[in-house]
């Protein structure tokens, strides 16, 4: 696990072209551009864990979305069939390494704001954004893995890296929890998306405490509370506009949205990789980006989300050629939620589109569903969010004469829909505690069987809740162990 433990974030990206603010204690950080300078690193290095890893794991192993590429054995598809062997898929060791290399920034600069030659104020602003930042990376980290090496400060030699080994989940949970609540209680109460704000810190608490609490929901309304002082944001109008309208972006919607941009190493894949490459618009004449297709619509998406009234649908999937003049193929479902490009000046995968990662909609569903369970003798307060989402995408209000299973079936039915491809759904089947059961049976539809072919499908067990340590870091630390039957 050396590599993004110790190695330069030059490995991952090049933050100061003049020079690497980062590399020794000789150039440590000294005024404020310098911490400026390094906090805008540690905010880029963190995107890279979202330039394609995160979501398209996430995405692949959901219900909403499948990875038609499953003949190749390295390939994220391979995840779904519920097989060993997981260790050798490339993404997670992309994922590992960008997720230190995030992680090493954020300690540098930790390290030295304290005794830095700036005001008090500023001290505490970039604490509270960097450490905002960490709490995310081991969140991450840890709905990934589990038990993961916990490391809060930088590495003075090589023999420190190789003496680290996995922390347990709880005492990682215990940092995020000290690091977020540092961060709610100093930062700013602005509604700027492109960089953390108070907003954005509640909103991680709320999601660390229901993954935490599992099923057992036992943090409800400690959640609930933080939810509800998330204010100032409103749905757009246009459902639309939040993802392939570039003029719209950092919208009045958005809590927290990395910012990408059309340069070689600080642009995102994810338009190129999840969908098709007839469709990705934006780019030169004769300049077509390679479309992965990665994330693919499910027949489950496609099934409930198939009526055009859903005014969500017209920016989520269609049949391949219904929008681009091409005869249409009902056998070719096409993701058409990152369609859009920026493109790169140099790299013609890269894209400088940016990616939301919070926004107003998840937040009223989270409330919506906390409320039901918290109320289920009174629909009030979880119906006045969740009409909301679906009054915008013209399904109209559900009437409170609703039961209570009733109700929470909606707001499960409408996170589905609201948030698909956005990484979402697949933490909400471990975190409820219905992931078992729901892509099991899922994996079994007639319809799904015959896209894993030549494979059949194993079915899932509690396991597959976290996945195979990547076996690059074994290899480099034989100290760091392997989750059970995964590798």
């Amino acid at each position: 696990m050396l590599v993004g433990i110790f190695s330069s974030c030059d490995d991952f990206l090049n933050v100061a072209p003049d020079r690497d603010i980062f590399a020794t204690k000789a150039n440590a950080y000294k005024s404020e551009a310098d911490f400026e300078s390094g906090i805008m690193g540690c905010y880029k290095t963190f995107a890279q864990t979202y330039n394609d890893n995160l979501l398209i794991i996430a995405n692949t192993m959901a219900d909403d979305s499948y990875n038609p590429r499953v003949s190749q054995f390295d390939n994220t598809a391979y995840l779904k069939l519920f097989k060993p062997g997981q260790s050798d898929i490339l993404i997670f060791w992309s994922l590992w390494q960008k997720s230190y290399a995030a992680v090493r920034n954020v300690n540098l600069l930790l390290n030295y704001v304290q005794t830095a030659d700036i005001s008090a104020e500023l001290k505490i602003k970039y604490e509270a954004e960097a450490r905002f930042l960490r709490a995310y990376l081991y969140f991450d980290l840890v709905k990934v893995w589990g038990d993961v090496p916990l490391v809060l400060a930088p590495l003075e030699n090589i023999n420190e890296a190789y003496s680290i080994i996995r922390t347990p989940k709880v005492d990682v949970y215990k940092q995020i929890y000290n690091d977020v609540d540092y961060a709610i209680n100093h930062l700013a109460e602005s509604h700027d998306p492109s960089r953390t704000n108070v907003y954005a810190a509640r909103m991680l608490k709320a999601r660390v405490l229901l993954y935490d609490a599992g099923a057992t929901f036992k943090y409800d309304n400690e959640a609930l509370s933080l939810l509800n002082g998330i204010t100032g944001f409103e749905l757009m109008e246009n459902f639309s506009d939040l993802f392939n309208n570039p003029s719209k972006e950092n919208s009045k919607e958005s809590i927290f949205e990395l910012q990408f941009a059309a340069t070689t190493g600080m642009g995102t894949k994810v338009p190129s990789s999840f969908t098709n490459s007839d469709y990705i618009k934006g780019v030169p004449v004769g300049s077509v980006p390679n479309g992965m297709n990665d994330c693919a619509p499910s027949p489950k998406l496609i099934e409930l989300m198939s009526s055009d009234d859903d005014k969500r649908k017209a920016s989520t999937w269609e049949w391949y050629g219904k929008s681009i003049g091409k005869p249409i193929n009902t056998a070719n479902p096409v993701n058409i939620k990152f369609t859009f490009m920026i493109p790169s000046t140099s790299f013609v995968n890269e894209a400088g589109n940016n990616i939301i990662l919070m926004r107003y909609a998840d937040v009223l569903l989270l409330r919506a569903e906390i409320n039901a369970r918290l109320n289920p003798n009174d629909q009030t307060l979880a119906l006045a969010d969740l009409n909301l989402i679906r009054n915008r995408a013209g399904a109209g209000s559900l009437a409170n004469t609703l039961t209570n299973d009733e109700v929470k079936n909606f707001i499960d039915l409408e996170r589905f829909k609201e948030l698909a491809f956005e990484g979402q759904r697949w933490w909400d089947l471990i975190r409820t505690g219905r992931a078992i059961a729901v892509i099991n049976e899922f994996n079994q539809r007639p319809d799904m069987v015959s896209k894993f072919t030549p494979y059949t499908p194993s079915l899932m067990t509690e396991d597959f809740y976290v996945f195979a340590i990547p076996f690059q870091v074994i290899d480099n630390n034989p100290k760091i162990t392997q989750n059970p039957n995964l590798n």
